[in-house]
Order: C-alpha cells, then structure tokens, then sequence
C-alpha cells in the first residue's frame, strides 16, 4: 500500500507509513527507506591524520582541500595517460594512391 498522500492519523495508523513533519512541509511516508553509503575511512580527516593513514591521500586544491582515498593504478597507465589517436593521414595517402593507379 502507498503512504503517499495520507493524513497524519491514517498515516500513524498504517504499518510501513511514518509522517514526517518538518519546518516547511508535512507528509507520509514509508518507515523503511534506503539509507545514505557509510562514509570512508578518509572522509573528515585533517591532513596530519589523512597522511599518517594507510591508503588514505590529501588533497589541496584552489577551491577546497579533503582527505579522499587511494585509488589503484590501472594496467594501462591509469586515467591521465593520453591515448595516441590515428590521424587521417595515413587514409588520405591510401585514397590519393589509388586514385594515382586508377588514373
């Protein structure tokens, strides 16, 4: 059954309903909703305490400094690697050969 909708009496009365009543707004809810990701083990840390932890990494940037995790590095040299793309080059010389032999 929906709680959504639900005055706050029949709300109460409902098992799997909660009514939630804040500063701005009222309403009915389910009881069991997913709850937020626990938080790492770096998250919240001051720099002392970040880099005296084992995977654990500080960051300082220009707009905002925070403890974050390590990451592993990839087999392929990680994310910040830049890939060589192909040029086209090559496809042109081969289009321009065979019209040369065509021709």
């Amino acid at each position: 059954m929906s709680c959504r909708g639900k005055g706050p009496a029949v709300c109460r009365s409902l098992p799997g309903c909660k009514y939630a009543s804040g500063k701005k707004r009222n309403f009915c809810r389910k009881s069991s909703r997913g709850k937020a990701k626990p938080k790492g083990k770096c998250s919240g840390k001051g720099p002392a305490v970040c880099r005296s932890l084992s995977g654990c990494k500080y960051v300082s940037g220009k707009k905002r400094n925070y403890c974050r995790t390590v990451r592993k590095s990839r087999m392929n040299g990680g994310a910040n690697k830049k890939r060589k793309t192909k040029r086209c080059s090559t496809k042109r010389k081969s289009r321009r050969q065979s019209q040369r032999q065509r021709k």
